[in-house]
């Protein structure tokens, strides 16, 4: 329960600080999406979430999935048709895509019985179900104020049981003080409580008061759900539900309550800026609207920059102005000067770690405050010495893009924002260094305080289970890509299924030093970076550990690789992992598909397949994963043998940590840059069993992969760049200026 309790917190922690960004830059990108037609996924869809595992009301589901980037949950005390009717209904909902919903759910009678009948068993007819449900449909305007929906839908899909499911189609029409549906669902499961014709009306007599009657086949339902907005905007929704049944038999409770909360997250901007980005952006005769130009390689002319020391004095004097506004601002190891082709400014980011872009955005801000009459000047952002942005222009015309003032920088050339490969920067031999390295990042190191967990939800054994502690790591840049990482976990507690002799006792965090590594990253020509560790884990295992990355120029596609060799350093015993993966990035969506193959940390072979799909900085991923152990492997790591076993869950990440990083000279706390939580379960295995499968699946522990610490979490694309120009803006608004 601790453990479910920290990611809720966790979860509504940056709901709230997401909500905040989103409202400020709402004003970003208001001019960007002014002449985007009429979504046909926005409208009235409900927010709340139906005890069976969909949006809807008590029992029904709504005609309209939940609207693109709305996060819900919700927490009920019944369980329709299931023999204890009465219990724990837990959900969790999100609109993963444009009319795409998905729904997990957890069903219980009781929390801590043991399923087998160990220890304290469950009373006759117990049960404990983690499930998956999907909607998919739409809704439009069909006249004013007037909606019209349709959407189909399956409940309790995959699992080696299924209690609970149905499929099921239903279309409905609303206005804004009322709304009708009706369908009819497919009982597949004997208790599946959705099964033939079903409707339901519901009524708003006040803005914030529901009140809705349901019918499923000969059984009905009347409520009243009452709402209250939260959040920047309002557009957050907490409720409280009461439903009662109109028959006296045990399908359900006669009387019942359920309490949820929704949470609008962001979508992607591109959304906003697909359609007008090339009048707004790419239009050099409406100056002073600036133009962001895309192109492979930095268009850098060869010109004439003062070379005498009347002219440069005044430039070397703002130069150490400059260098020390970016320190102020969190910058490490800054660099300014300049050669044949103008100013340069070097500097690392290690202080904004939600979203690479936010560095951008306060970089070129600053630039702007100190060497605004500086002609073109090339920012190059770089992070553990590879290179992720570059922004090249006068920094007067930033000024004009970045305040969007109207002012008129004198050129027409606009400002270039390079991204990946292209942010590559050849500087002349003969340059000149008027700040050199300053607030060098080498020696200064960062210590990361995060939360440690390993957990069971909806197992035979309990509903929670789970052990926690705090990860401490020391990580200190050393010289350019490489890295010393030292990392300490310290238990704080567990449940008892995680004690000595517990069934999850082996997965237990105890005290110990968990890692002792170096780490080497290089850029390479054509599109290419790797990595090497070498080091020791749990104290015992000692190896290495190497990766190889290839991204096309704009970023669509990936192509990676990671190999981990560790053995014991006292018995004959080795750990190998080797992964490839190839990812497909789809920024009109903010998604990406990535398909993975090949031996994981424990031994099993296999494919996975991840839908990853971003929310401004939270991200959630849905994936299906097919492997099996070899013939002779330990029965602890496969229950079912040397049969392939195919599981299915998801994962949510958020930023754990402030958007900008608590500022010190040499010992600079942290949060987690990603904190993620996830659930599985198996969905195929031999004979129908559905034993816990803790050992299948797992990725090798090394941590400080390109995707991660230098690419931006994947997001350090050319596309990715030229779809959130709104969030460059966004970061200087909000994290700007200093002075």
């Amino acid at each position: 329960m601790v453990s479910l309790l920290l990611v809720c917190v966790a979860w509504l922690s940056q709901a709230q600080a997401q909500a905040q960004a989103q409202a400020q830059a709402q004003e970003v990108s208001q001019e960007l999406s002014k002449s985007q037609s009429q979504s046909l996924f926005t409208s009235t869809a409900s927010t709340s979430l139906a005890a069976l595992g969909y949006t809807g009301l008590g029992i029904t589901p709504s005609a309209a999935p939940l609207n693109w980037g709305v996060m819900s949950s919700a927490y009920g005390t019944a369980v329709p048709g299931a023999s204890y009717a009465k219990g724990h209904n837990y959900l969790f909902g999100a609109g993963i895509l444009p009319a795409v919903e998905i729904t997990g759910r957890l069903a219980t009678n009781d929390h801590n019985c043991n399923l087998y009948g160990i220890g304290s068993g469950c009373p006759w007819g117990s049960y404990r179900d983690l499930s998956a449900s999907a909607k998919v449909g739409g809704q439009f305007e069909v006249a004013r104020r007037t909606w019209l929906s349709a959407s189909a839908g399956m409940t309790d899909f995959g699992g080696a049981a299924t209690n609970f499911r149905s499929y099921y189609g239903v279309a409905g029409l609303s206005q804004t003080w009322w709304s009708a549906t009706a369908g009819y669902a497919k009982a597949v499961s004997p208790n599946a409580p959705l099964h033939g014709l079903f409707g339901a009306a519901s009524v708003k007599p006040w803005e914030n008061w529901h009140l809705y009657a349901e019918r499923v086949g000969q059984r009905m339902w009347i409520g009243s759900k009452l709402e209250t907005k939260w959040g920047a905007g309002g557009k957050s929704i907490a409720y409280l539900a009461i439903n009662k049944s109109l028959q006296s038999d045990a399908f359900t409770p006669r009387q019942w309550w359920s309490i949820g909360l929704s949470i609008p997250f962001e979508q992607p901007t591109n959304v906003a800026q697909g359609k007008n980005q090339e009048p707004l952006l790419a239009n050099p005769q409406d100056f002073p609207k600036q133009e962001i130009r895309i192109s492979q390689l930095p268009l850098i002319e060869t010109r004439a920059v003062a070379t005498n020391n009347a002219e440069t004095e005044p430039m070397a004097q703002t130069a150490a102005l400059l260098a020390h506004a970016l320190g102020k601002a969190g910058f490490e190891s800054i660099s300014v000067g300049q050669d044949a082709n103008g100013p340069i400014v070097q500097l690392e980011n290690y202080s904004y770690n939600w979203n690479q872009l936010d560095a951008l955005g306060v970089a070129m801000g600053v630039l702007t405050q100190k060497a605004f009459d500086w002609p073109r000047t090339r920012l190059q952002i770089l992070r553990h010495g590879l290179p992720i942005y570059l922004a090249v222009g006068k920094p007067s015309c930033m000024f004009s893009w970045l305040e969007q003032t109207g002012y008129d920088c004198g050129t027409t050339d606009g400002v270039q924002l390079l991204a990946g490969q292209h942010a590559r920067l050849d500087i002349e031999n003969n340059a000149t260094w008027w700040v050199l390295n300053e607030r060098s990042s080498t020696g200064r190191t960062k210590m990361f305080i995060t939360p440690a967990m390993d957990s069971r939800v909806g197992t035979e054994y309990g509903t929670f289970d789970s052990t926690w502690g705090l990860n401490l790591t020391w990580q200190t840049p050393l010289w350019k890509g490489a890295t010393a990482d030292v990392a300490y976990v310290k238990a704080a507690g567990h449940s008892s299924d995680y004690a000595p002799g517990g069934i999850f006792s082996d997965f237990r965090i105890d005290s110990l030093l968990h890692r002792v590594m170096v780490h080497q990253a290089v850029s390479l020509p054509l599109g290419l970076s790797a990595r090497v560790a070498y080091g020791r884990l749990v104290q015992v295992l000692e190896g290495h550990h190497a990766e190889l990355r290839w991204e096309s120029p704009e970023g669509l596609h990936r192509i990676s690789y990671e190999s981990s060799q560790f053995a014991h350093r006292y018995v004959d015993f080795k750990k190998e992992f080797n992964m490839a993966t190839y990812r497909y990035a789809i920024a009109r969506l903010g998604s990406a598909i990535e398909l993975k193959s090949g031996t994981f940390w424990h031994g099993d072979k296999g494919q996975m397949v991840v839908s990853r799909h971003w929310f401004g900085d939270t991200s959630l991923s849905v994936f299906l994963r097919r492997s099996q152990f070899s013939v002779g492997a330990p029965a602890v790591f496969s229950p079912y043998g040397s049969v392939p076993v195919t599981s299915a869950g998801v994962e949510l990440s958020i930023p754990l940590t402030p958007r900008r990083e608590v500022q010190a000279e040499w010992l600079q706390p942290r949060g987690d840059d990603r904190f993620s939580y996830g659930l599985q379960s198996v969905i195929k295995a031999k004979n129908n069993t559905n034993y816990v499968t803790p050992y299948f699946g797992v990725f090798s522990p090394v941590p400080l992969g390109l995707d991660g610490v230098v690419y931006n979490f994947d997001r350090g694309s050319q596309t990715y760049l030229m779809s959130n120009l709104a969030r460059i803006r966004q970061a200087w608004w909000q994290l700007g200026p200093l002075d």
